[in-house]
């Protein structure tokens, strides 16, 4: 076998990463895994979802299928077009103790189109969303208030991994957890609460 089919294969995934980012971005919205939990373990049909969360059901079947194939959401296998949770799919629930479809949600929403300005950001070492946007972060949330309830919501779902083992997290554990989402460590902010506020910004 060629090994450049596998390099190329691997290359193409990669670059295809921001079709799963908003993927999962669209489950979040609609508040999938919230619905198919209500449901039970029966699940619901791609049509019944979309029912549900005002989505046309064969666009929806096709995401579905397309995230069933990541393992997040399952093809159910008693009903056809029928769907129900993943333990992946879980974390997208809005109740789920350690749900982060807030953080999902930040991800593939203002973020994801301040990534689009990367090119200007490695060029001139500015701020790509303060480009995109013509603001810092958050004066933009402080201007978009629904997005910024959003991230604040993302931040207390990341506040859920902020400890390991009852060990709060050092500075540099905290930079290299972001940076594997593809964010950038900006500071950490003790609350009156146990856990502290990490601000993110895209690296």
């Amino acid at each position: 076998m060629d090994p450049s089919a596998d390099l190329s294969g691997h290359l193409l995934q990669l670059a295809c990463g921001n079709w799963v980012t908003q993927m999962l971005n669209v489950a979040a919205e609609l508040a999938i895994a919230d619905h198919l939990a209500a449901a039970g373990p029966e699940g619901l049909t791609a049509e019944e979802l979309a029912g549900r969360c005002g989505a046309d059901g064969e666009s929806l079947f096709r995401l579905l299928r397309g995230l069933a194939s990541l393992g997040v959401f399952a093809e159910s296998e008693g009903q056809p077009r029928g769907f129900v949770l993943t333990p992946l799919a879980e974390l997208l629930r809005s109740d789920h103790p350690g749900s982060l479809r807030q953080f999902v949600r930040m991800l593939g929403g203002e973020h994801y189109d301040a990534w689009a300005d990367l090119l200007h950001s490695v060029r001139s070492g500015q701020s790509a969303f303060r480009h995109h946007y013509g603001e810092p972060v958050f004066d933009w949330y402080g201007h978009n208030p629904e997005r910024g309830a959003i991230f604040d919501g993302a931040m207390t779902d990341f506040s859920r991994v902020e400890t390991e083992g009852g060990r709060e997290r050092t500075p540099a554990a905290y930079a290299e957890l972001l940076e594997r989402t593809g964010l950038r460590l900006a500071g950490i902010h003790p609350t009156p609460s146990p856990v502290a506020v990490v601000e993110a910004v895209a690296a």
